[in-house]
């Protein structure tokens, strides 16, 4: 022991030495700590769509995840038109040939090796149920796209399920391709559900919805980042972070990165969000871009203040305006895969759709007055009601909705801030209101629409009466379990740097025990398929009735029929036994599969297969 003192420097005691070793070991045990507490936060996935179902033989909306909801909008489809002309076909072409294959052969995209593509129809008519033809699946991942069709179109696609990031960091990650000009591009819009709004864009692009207020819009346009930040207002007045990376990724980043020119490579990307950075006055929006390496190329900015939102539906969009001004004829489709982001995992909303398009608008003024109903089954009166949709055209107090017979509701479309006039809310705008829950009833339901009388502003004005309404929905809030917290966030409050962050101690909330939580439904629908039964031959050119009987613990909110994973037939909201008329053209020992899909109302789903062949 002496020797052993005697050996070390002069400074260096025994104690010393003690002391060291433990705070090594304390040092080594607190980082072993932080790691794992980062690895379980990237690891918190609270949604996840990777789009693995079984590979379809032609582009498919079938296969569309139920998680998402779909919508299509065109600015000038509708306007001045009989509303059967909102169901005419406007035509492009997407990625994926006929029978859903790339290109002739996995090497290299040539002249002799092209991106094969089929022909696409689109219009208003589709919704989450039957999704537009321009949403598909092929190869297990999703396209989306939209063509130089009608001068200005917006595709957009969202999971049902809000994205939380008030508790730290959160993140928001996806692949897709990298192809875009400027005058075809995609962007992500995520914005708080109360503030969506389905077709924005830019201001000075020619369509009427802009960004809403309290939005992020990260937009990829040209091989170039831009990040967007909206506080408290609508684009362009609320506009507090407008950033861009103007690095062209295929020029400065990746030299002659192949993604560019071959739509079947898919990039990862991040975004992490940080509402406020502690120990400042900021947040922190950063977006990567995985380089053909795996490494990741980042992006990032400030936000003045915070980010103003800490909980939203994340939008993913792609806009055509009119690209073949561009020479772009046919490079319109954008793959994407593998969607998730982190948070607590919160219910995803209920929706409840009017098909098609509801018009009370005509090449000229339709009569003051003029009504027409359209009915919706509501197989359940949920939480929290909310009747959303887009109209076109209309003025104040003369977009009219009774519900039930009961009073008339005038419904405003959002303001868009620079495309505002204020008496005449001209092209398709997204509209958003509370209903009564007391006005809504299990069964059917009928929306009784009245063009009301022109407003005193409107006197003398050019403005047709009447109006049209498409993509509208009952929605109805998710349930929530005992792992979530269905509280709204309190208001970020923005301290001058401090020197110490204050520790806080979450207190339990007790639950009253007279309170009674609902329990979420995790089962599946049990399918039993009646007819035809496995192994039964048919002949041809007869009419097969497909039949099927399906319960559920939370009620059957949509079923359908696949023949040779073609829907042949789909039911919404409708009741058991659920069937199908299909006409059998096959020749001889030709062999059909019959496939039943259904979901529930809690957004569980399951199918069931049999065969039947032809004499």
């Amino acid at each position: 022991m002496h020797f052993f003192e005697k050996s070390l420097p002069q400074f260096f005691s025994i104690r010393t030495l003690i002391l060291l070793i433990l705070f090594i070991i304390i040092a080594s045990i607190t980082t072993k700590k932080i790691y794992d507490i980062r690895s379980a936060q990237a690891s918190d996935i609270a949604f996840e769509e990777t789009f693995d179902y079984e590979i379809p033989t032609s582009p498919s909306q079938s296969l569309l995840p139920k998680t998402f909801d779909y919508v299509v909008t065109h600015r000038g489809l509708g306007s001045g038109q009989e509303a059967d002309n909102n169901a005419k076909a406007l035509h492009f072409p997407s990625d994926h040939g006929d029978d859903c294959k790339a290109a002739m052969d996995p090497g290299p995209i040539s002249a002799q090796n092209p991106i094969l593509q089929h022909t696409t129809t689109t219009n208003h008519m589709g919704n989450a149920t039957n999704p537009d033809n321009s949403f598909f699946i092929c190869n297990n991942h999703m396209m989306s796209g939209m063509g130089d069709v009608d001068g200005y179109s917006v595709s957009t696609f969202w999971p049902k399920q809000e994205f939380d990031f008030f508790t730290g960091t959160g993140v928001v990650e996806w692949e897709v391709s990298l192809n875009t000009g400027a005058r075809s591009w995609w962007e992500i819009l995520i914005t708080p559900r109360e503030t969506m709004q389905l077709a924005a864009a830019k201001e000075w692009f020619p369509i009427s919805e802009t960004y809403p207020k309290n939005s992020i819009v990260l937009t990829w346009m040209d091989e170039t980042r831009t990040i967007n930040v909206y506080k408290d207002q609508p684009s362009p007045n609320g506009q507090i972070v407008a950033e861009s990376d103007w690095r062209k990724w295929a020029e400065q980043i990746v030299k002659d990165d192949p993604a560019i020119a071959d739509r079947r490579i898919r990039r990862k990307m991040t975004v992490s969000l940080q509402a406020l950075v502690p120990g400042t006055s900021h947040g922190k929006i950063t977006w990567s871009v995985a380089k053909p390496d795996g490494k990741m190329d980042s992006f990032s900015t400030d936000v003045p203040g915070g980010i103003p939102f800490t909980k939203g539906i994340v939008m993913f969009k792609t806009h055509a305006y009119t690209p073949e001004k561009d020479s772009n004829t046919h490079e319109y489709t954008y793959h994407w895969d593998s969607i998730r982001f982190t948070g607590p995992k919160l219910a995803p909303y209920e929706n409840f759709e009017i098909p098609g398009v509801m018009q009370l608008s005509n090449n000229g003024s339709v009569p003051i007055g003029s009504t027409k109903t359209v009915m919706l089954h509501l197989p359940k009166v949920g939480h929290n009601p909310i009747f959303m949709g887009q109209t076109l055209a209309g003025q104040p107090g003369q977009i009219l909705l009774s519900i039930n017979g009961n009073p008339q509701i005038a419904i405003h479309p959002h303001t868009t801030a620079a495309k505002d006039t204020p008496c005449y809310f001209d092209g398709w705008r997204t509209f958003r209101i509370s209903i009564d829950p007391s006005q809504l009833k299990v069964g059917e339901n009928t929306f009784t629409w009245t063009v009301g009388p022109r407003p005193a502003c409107g006197k003398n004005q050019w403005w047709w009466d009447g109006f049209s309404v498409k993509s509208a929905e009952i929605q109805f809030d998710g349930i929530v379990d005992g792992s979530q917290t269905p509280t709204t966030p309190p208001q970020l409050t923005i301290l001058p740097t401090p020197t110490t962050l204050p520790t806080h101690t979450l207190t339990p909330t007790r639950i009253p025990t007279n309170i009674l939580i609902p329990m979420i439904d995790t089962n599946p629908p049990i399918i039993g398929i009646t007819n035809p039964t496995n192994g039964m031959k048919v002949n041809s050119k007869s009419t097969i009735l497909l039949s099927a009987n399906i319960t559920d613990t939370s009620g059957v909110a949509t079923v359908d029929f696949y023949v040779n994973n073609t829907l042949a037939c789909s039911h919404v909201n409708a009741v058991s036994p659920y069937t199908c008329n299909y006409v059998v053209n096959g020749k001889s020992q030709t062999t059909y599969t019959i496939r039943v899909k259904a979901m529930d109302t809690a957004g569980n789903s399951s199918q069931k297969s049999v065969k039947m062949k032809v004499k």
